[in-house]
């Protein structure tokens, strides 16, 4: 970062007027069928999806790529789009010295994942939308996020990043060059890991350093912003099932996973990370409260975050969790379920043009349509004050009934009686709706599918187990190519092949219906899709790499691990719990073996980084009560 920015002229050049006929007729995205790609295809820059033909003219050309990677539902995404991506000058500036790709980074997030890691690398600033400039051989030499049209939040123009890289490209190719070297260097070293072979007190030592990164007032983890963190909860949640009951309370850790599963569910639940009116929940909070989210509601993040609930339903006798785990499943029925049983990735953050506005309502909009007294009432109880705000619950159910001299079911009642007025209103019907991804990803069906088994194990409702095999069934239909997995299906095509969260998720699934629908087929269809795995994704540095070997021509730069869990579950921990489940069934020494290699890659950064090695920590336990059953 430091030789880019010595390096970097600052100046500014006259932009010339451009011809708009290139957006009305599309550019290379035409054709492609992911929804966030077809966003861009009438763009006036000239985009390319990624591949190799955009990489070969750039050669040609011999100009630097660029290269902006998101989402359907990232609010900074359209943002930039509408700041950039859609201005004229900026548009010829980059047709005339760079070559562009869009990448949907739920259909590639191996090319994502790179990208991200050169953007960490340049100066920790990674997220959504990625931007970054790349040779024409795929090399990165600057790697950043969003960039604001005119300077603003301590940023340059994106205009002046762009005049600043294209000198550095033109004048200084030395600087580039080594940039690219330490760069790729630098990416290729996020998977360096201190093998460990004995997981020994690991667990332990980790999920103690966890606790004391914990907020003991609000729950999650201390920081700005708030993730819901299902690895950590899904550790919560076996640690207690392996401890027995009656030492919950005085073993120190399992004492402190229970305070914070239960306080870090509580306050979700009554936060505005969750959708009070609608059900849901969005993908975090900007807050420490859980109070404000960042509003894309993403299928991933409901299925996991309804398992841990209606886990701890079960496990803690606690119907609210149940009854809150329960009504994520059905939100994500209503809102995500595709009409041949798959499911749609995520809704949008913005709607009419702004963040957040399908969801904020100010006092007076809640009076016009509940009336003066309950809507007084409705205010109070969901923190609605001056201006337009978010609902979330302004203390525990209990307390707000006796403050208000009901009992908790009588106010439970009233509450969902306002809410339904104030849903089926013309105030929220007239609404505009956030955008669907109407993408259909396997690894997040996967984990729907799951979800759906842990609602029809709450619940006994044959619904769920209906739904999953609906969607099980559309996999199997439309994913499965020969022996191999396909990643998304948009537009009625399947394509891009599958990466190893879509192996292991799938798997996960299978078991999972295996546990309560006694056919042998969940099983054998496991087993099939595992000895892909063992085939093509097992890696002697990393236990496992997320692709593929033998990728095609469209490959990314590396092939990365996948450790860490990163809004998805870490894909190689999922596996990890896949491989010890199968060992179970049929005690092949073989699945141990690959299972116990990858931790012992993977349990030293457990160790040290509890928080991201959430469901590791899962695996490396659930390994420690395999070994007690191998063969001898």
């Amino acid at each position: 970062m430091l030789k880019f920015c010595q390096a970097a002229g600052l100046s500014l050049a006259m932009l010339l007027n451009v011809n708009m006929a290139r957006a009305a007729s599309g550019n290379h995205l035409v054709g492609q069928v992911s929804p966030y790609l077809l966003e861009h295809a009438h763009d006036p820059v000239n985009w390319y999806p990624w591949g190799e033909e955009a990489f070969a003219r750039a050669k040609k050309e011999n100009k630097p790529v660029f290269l902006s990677s998101g989402f359907a539902a990232c609010h900074w995404c359209h943002v930039m789009q509408r700041e950039s991506f859609s201005d004229a000058q900026t548009a010829k500036f980059l047709n005339d010295n760079f070559i562009s790709i869009k990448v949907d980074r739920e259909e590639r997030p191996d090319v994502d994942e790179v990208y991200t890691r050169a953007a960490q690398a340049v100066g920790g600033r990674a997220g959504w939308p990625l931007t970054v400039f790349l040779t024409p051989d795929k090399k990165a030499f600057f790697a950043s996020t969003y960039f604001p049209k005119e300077q603003k939040f301590g940023l340059p123009p994106f205009r002046q990043v762009l005049q600043e890289v294209l000198k550095l490209w033109r004048d200084k190719r030395g600087v580039v060059d080594q940039t690219t070297r330490e760069l790729s260097a630098a990416i290729a070293g996020f998977d360096d890991a201190q093998v460990q072979q004995s997981t020994a007190g690991v667990v332990q030592r980790g999920g103690k350093k966890f606790l004391e990164r914990v907020d003991r007032e609000w729950g999650g983890i201390s920081g700005e912003r708030k993730f819901a963190l299902p690895g950590a909860l899904t550790l919560a949640l076996q640690l207690l099932a392996a401890t027995p009951r009656a030492d919950w309370d005085r073993v120190e850790l399992t004492k402190g996973y229970k305070q914070y599963l239960v306080n870090t569910l509580e306050h979700m639940a009554r936060g505005g990370i969750r959708d009070q009116l609608r059900g849901g929940f969005f993908r975090y909070s900007t807050d420490a409260q859980w109070h404000v989210p960042h509003f894309e509601k993403m299928l991933s993040d409901n299925a996991l975050i309804a398992q841990c609930y209606l886990k701890a339903g079960r496990l803690l006798g606690r119907e609210d969790f149940k009854s809150t785990g329960l009504n994520t499943v059905d939100f994500c029925l209503k809102q995500f379920a595709a009409a041949d049983g798959a499911f749609y990735g995520s809704t949008d953050a913005d709607s009419g043009g702004r963040e957040g506005a399908y969801y904020t309502f100010t006092p007076a909009e809640i009076e016009s349509v509940l009336g003066p007294l309950d809507g007084k009432f409705f205010c109070t109880v969901y923190g609605i004050k001056a201006g337009a705000g978010v609902l979330y619950m302004s203390a525990p159910p209990e307390s707000l009934a006796a403050l208000n001299k009901l009992s908790c079911p009588q106010f439970l009642a009233r509450l969902e009686s306002l809410k339904a007025k104030l849903l089926s209103s013309a105030l929220v019907q007239k609404r505009a709706r956030p955008r669907v991804d109407t993408k259909v990803v396997t690894a997040w069906n996967g984990l729907m599918i799951s979800a759906l088994v842990e609602a029809y194990r709450s619940s006994g409702d044959s619904k769920y187990l209906t739904a999953a095999h609906r969607c099980q069934d559309f996999i199997d239909k439309n994913m499965i190519v020969g022996k191999q997995l396909r990643r998304v299906f948009a537009a009625g095509k399947a394509r891009v092949d599958g990466c190893l969260d879509d192996y292991a998720f799938e798997i996960c699934a299978l078991l999972d219906l295996a546990e309560v629908d006694k056919s042998s087929r969940w099983v054998k269809a496991a087993g099939a899709l595992n000895e892909e795995v063992l085939a093509h994704f097992v890696g002697p540095r990393v236990g496992f790499y997320y692709t593929a070997s033998g990728a095609g021509a469209d490959r990314a730069l590396i092939r990365t691990g996948c450790a860490e869990d990163s809004g998805i579950p870490s894909a190689a921990a999922i596996e990890v719990s896949n491989l010890l489940r199968l060992y179970k069934i049929s005690p092949d020494k073989r699945l141990l073996a690959v299972a116990e290699s990858a931790i012992k890659h993977n349990s030293h950064n457990a160790e040290v980084e509890p928080a991201a090695y959430g469901y590791f920590l899962c695996a490396i336990q659930q390994l420690e009560m395999a070994a007690a059953i191998s063969p001898k």
